[in-house]
């Protein structure tokens, strides 16, 4: 064997024992091996009884009913039930990922987002016990996520999105309606001052209160379908004052198969207040979406929200527009 191939057997050597120092227990101290044992492991997605978060100081706690979770402290909202379904899915995924230890260097924590600038989640089981770990930035590869410890210097790195999971600015669910619009055989419609009911027979709408007329198909199907399909644009200040919610301007019923919705509409939101001078200025920072909103509730809830002026036209019908 020659010299120069000793030597390049010998530096092979000395880089793979480098190797295995960086990679092995040097760099994963108080560890077992590789793998760190994974921070989530402990949560039991089965006996979660809620989840607290706390992003930027704002404290939101989820309370688990079944397989939804309803945001404590509001009159009765839940979070989206595919949203609901996702976090409980994503901590299965998080529980069977791989874990990798970062750094172990506070002053690091920061800079990956897992010191006080990360977001804090506690899951708490059925008997009080609690798991509590600091979410973090998006690793490079957007994938993995950054995740520690609350008051440990480490680190760690885990295959699993989480920050899409609890990153949010508001957890309500502006889901109002959502059913099977084939379903719908009824609708009622009531003003201060009248109403007017009609059924679908034969497939056909028909007016049926206060007298008959050739209704307009049309126009009962666009009803039809904002109170199977309905999405607040935004989530107000739960107070009724000046929402003119008590007033009964219109309210809408549509009945059928296993569906009984109805809706109350109020007034349209006040619009934010801007000086005379920018009123016609077409650059002024007047938020146009603001001059369509109107406060409206369900009638089995006391949830207040704010629906488009679109949705709230194709309720609030005239006589003109329902008939034919």
């Amino acid at each position: 064997m020659s010299k120069t191939t000793l030597r390049l057997i010998i530096i092979l050597i000395v880089l793979w024992g480098a190797a295995y120092i960086y990679k092995g227990p040097m760099n994963n101290q108080g560890s077992s091996g590789n793998n760190p044992t994974n921070l989530l492991v402990d949560v039991n997605t089965e006996t979660i009884s809620e989840i607290q978060v706390n992003r930027d100081g704002v404290i939101t706690i989820l309370k688990k009913e079944g397989n939804k979770f309803k945001i404590d402290g509001t009159k009765n909202f839940y979070v989206n039930e595919e949203t609901s379904e996702k976090i409980l899915e994503g901590i299965e995924n998080a529980k069977l990922a791989t874990l990798e230890l970062i750094s172990s260097e506070e002053d690091k924590k920061t800079e990956f987002g897992t010191a006080e600038n990360g977001i804090s989640v506690s899951f708490i089981d059925e008997s009080g016990e609690a798991v509590n770990v600091i979410v973090g930035k998006l690793a490079n590869n957007f994938i993995d996520t950054y995740i520690s410890l609350p008051q440990t210097p480490d680190t760690y790195s885990i295959g699993e999105n989480l920050v899409k999971l609890f990153d949010r600015d508001d957890w309500k669910d502006k889901t109002m309606f959502k059913n099977n619009s084939s379903k719908v055989t009824k609708v009622r419609l009531q003003y201060p001052n009248t109403q007017y009911v009609m059924e679908k027979i034969n497939d056909k709408w028909e007016v049926v209160e206060p007298s008959k007329f050739n209704v307009n198909q049309s126009a009962i199907e666009e009803i039809v379908k904002v109170m199977t399909d309905l999405k607040a644009v935004q989530i107000p200040a739960q107070t009724f004052e000046g929402t003119g919610l008590e007033k009964h301007t219109l309210i809408v019923q549509v009945t059928g198969e296993e569906i009984d919705n109805t809706i109350m509409v109020g007034d349209q939101k006040p619009l934010l207040d801007t000086p005379d001078d920018n009123k016609n200025n077409p650059f002024s920072q007047v938020n146009t979406e603001e001059k369509e909103l109107f406060y409206a509730k369900k009638g089995d809830s006391d949830n207040i929200y704010l629906i488009s002026k679109e949705d709230k036209d194709a309720l609030d019908k005239t006589i003109q527009e329902l008939q034919q």
